[in-house]
């Protein structure tokens, strides 16, 4: 059976948390959208209004605006998509997997040790923290 057939028997699609609305975290939330069996629940990024525009240009019109990381939770347990402008907040959002895609090391390096701590998975696309910090972080 392939990836595609699993994706479309899940009952809940995956639900994907991206750190940072730049060109790679933006192409990704697109390439998430349109995979069946998967959605973006949540976007942080410092500037709320590109992962707005982020969620509007993938075809997601109804998304809330979160202040905290209860609020991020409670934005996911509903069911609908939520912007936050910390990344930390992911980590214990209800996610099934949080991606970094900041750029910003240092950044990335504190979203993976709390996602990590939280108990979620992590993907890592800012490759000078996974030089870094990734043995840490693997253990």
């Amino acid at each position: 059976m392939n990836l595609t057939t699993k994706l479309r028997e899940r009952e809940e699609p995956i639900r994907v948390g991206v750190v940072g609305a730049g060109i790679f975290g933006s192409q990704l939330v697109h390439a998430v959208e349109s995979t069946v069996g998967m959605e973006t629940s949540v976007i942080a990024d410092l500037e709320t209004e590109k992962a707005h525009t982020t969620f509007r240009r993938a075809g997601v019109d109804s998304v809330v605006t979160a202040a905290t990381a209860d609020d991020v939770r409670d934005v996911v347990d509903s069911d609908a998509r939520a912007v936050v402008d910390d990344g930390a907040a992911l980590g214990d959002a209800g996610v099934d997997v949080v991606v970094e895609a900041t750029g910003n090391p240092n950044v990335a390096a504190r979203n993976a040790y709390r996602t990590l701590g939280a108990g979620t998975h992590f993907v890592n696309a800012t490759v000078e923290a996974d030089s870094v910090c990734g043995p840490l972080l693997a253990d």
